[in-house]
């Protein structure tokens, strides 16, 4: 009677700690990743994502793509190793330090990318949309802004005569005005008739943005402080970098035009474009740094308010 009486207890204490998880986890969130997830560890992302903090927003691309790079190698969490659960346990503690990953695997990514959009359309139950940009962390190979030289084992690139090759990001100028609107509003960067050869923006390339609005969230918001995608979170401009043009082994771990930079070698980055093309340059000339340059996009400071705002909304 005892055995059976405990079992019992169990059972309800189980089914109470899934529901306090259920009622926390947005799993449109997740990017599709919630197999390979336990449910306090979904509850954990959801929390992090829906924070308002743009530092926790990097913090959760992190998580992200460390369960990321586990179920690509066909690892879900009941089949984790003592090793790997402390390894994820761990990135949920970790504070923003210089690391080495490897890069993400271009057909997973796709895989990952098309359940989580199947995900996100079966199970939005509440109207409010994603932010049209969602933050990410990436690894790629170490490149020159200036193209050239192709490798960085080359004795003496002062001397190097080859071809140049072509940078696999190239950066532009932007402002944003201040608004959670920012957050829906899709950014692109369009290039001007005739050769690009220094990007600047009126001249070059120009930028076209595209809000997407919603009913349902400009409902909330109004309800809240009653200004909607006006709503000001910056009562200045702010000047930020977003990308221009990715190819190669950056195109293929899914950074696309129009996102926003925000974290370089897992360091916040504010400036210009010239600087981070000047970071980027010093860090492929140091012989002693990393192979690879882990990037963060899009944790901004209206995307971690709309997906704050958004959880708050839901039912």
């Amino acid at each position: 009677k005892n055995k059976c009486l405990k079992t019992t207890t169990s059972n309800r204490n189980y089914f109470i700690m899934a529901a306090i998880y259920n009622t926390s986890i947005d799993v449109s969130l997740l990017r599709g990743l919630e197999p390979a997830m336990s449910q306090e560890e979904q509850a954990k992302v959801c929390e992090l994502l829906t924070s308002g903090d743009p530092s926790k927003l990097a913090s959760a691309a992190f998580v992200l793509h460390q369960i990321s790079d586990l179920l690509s190698k066909g690892i879900l969490q009941s089949a984790r190793s003592i090793e790997q659960t402390k390894m994820v346990d761990q990135s949920f503690r970790r504070r923003y330090t210089p690391n080495k990953l490897g890069c993400n695997n271009r057909e997973e990514r796709v895989r990952q990318e098309k359940a989580a959009n199947d995900a996100e359309r079966k199970l939005r139950s509440t109207g409010l949309p994603l932010p049209v940009r969602m933050p990410r962390r990436v690894c790629i190979k170490q490149f020159d802004p200036d193209g050239s030289p192709r490798s960085r084992k080359i004795a003496n690139p002062k001397t190097w005569t080859g071809k140049p090759a072509k940078p696999s990001l190239t950066f532009v100028d932007d402002q944003w005005d201040g608004t959670l609107g920012e957050a829906f509003t899709r950014i692109e960067v369009k290039k001007n008739d005739g050769p690009v050869r220094k990007l600047v923006i009126g001249e070059n390339v120009h930028i076209v943005k595209e809000l997407k609005e919603s009913p349902g969230f400009d409902k909330v918001v109004n309800a809240a402080w009653g200004e909607g995608y006006q709503m000001k979170l910056s009562n200045d401009p702010v000047f930020r970098v977003v990308i221009c043009d990715s190819i190669n082994d950056a195109a293929k771990v899914g950074l696309h035009r129009g996102d926003v930079i925000t974290h370089v070698n897992d360091e916040p980055f504010e400036g210009t474009a010239e600087d981070l093309n000047y970071l980027i340059k010093a860090l492929f000339a140091d012989a002693s740094s990393a192979e690879e340059l882990s990037i963060v996009v899009n944790a901004e400071d209206c995307i971690a308010t709309a997906l704050q705002l958004r959880s708050l909304g839901s039912p």
